[in-house]
């Protein structure tokens, strides 16, 4: 018999490495362009103005600007803002939530046409 207990192996004793994913940028928060947003498996959140997908489906910047989170129903989006349009959201005291990212795109054509007409209004009336 013997005097002293053997050492048995042990099935325990391994771990994998954590992957880190989640939201790397918090929303209404200023990005360069590259800066990586959310890191995911599968596309739980998908890529909306401006923002690209890579092949983990890591969602990046694409342009500098304002990170923002949308939803449309079930889904979710993450939008990068440019600086301008950003501050013309940004004076209304609650942050600005846009239910679908077809009525984002609308809104930025619609502030863009606006811009271009006061710019032709100016100069019409600086030629008359």
């Amino acid at each position: 018999m013997a005097h002293k207990k053997g050492s048995g192996s042990t099935k325990n004793g391994r771990d994998s490495n954590s992957n880190r994913l989640g939201i790397k940028v918090c929303g209404y928060h200023f990005v360069k362009s590259g800066t990586i947003i959310v890191r995911q498996r599968g596309l739980s959140v998908r890529p909306g103005y401006d923002v690209g997908v890579g092949k983990d489906y890591t969602l990046f910047a694409l342009q500098s600007g304002y990170v923002i989170f949308e939803d449309d129903k079930n889904l979710k989006y993450v939008s990068i803002w440019p600086d301008w349009w950003f501050w013309t959201r940004a004076k209304r005291q609650q942050p600005y939530k846009v239910k679908r990212k077809k009525d984002t795109l609308r809104k930025i054509l619609h502030i863009l046409e606006e811009k271009a007409n006061t710019k032709l209004e100016k100069e019409f009336k600086t030629m008359c």
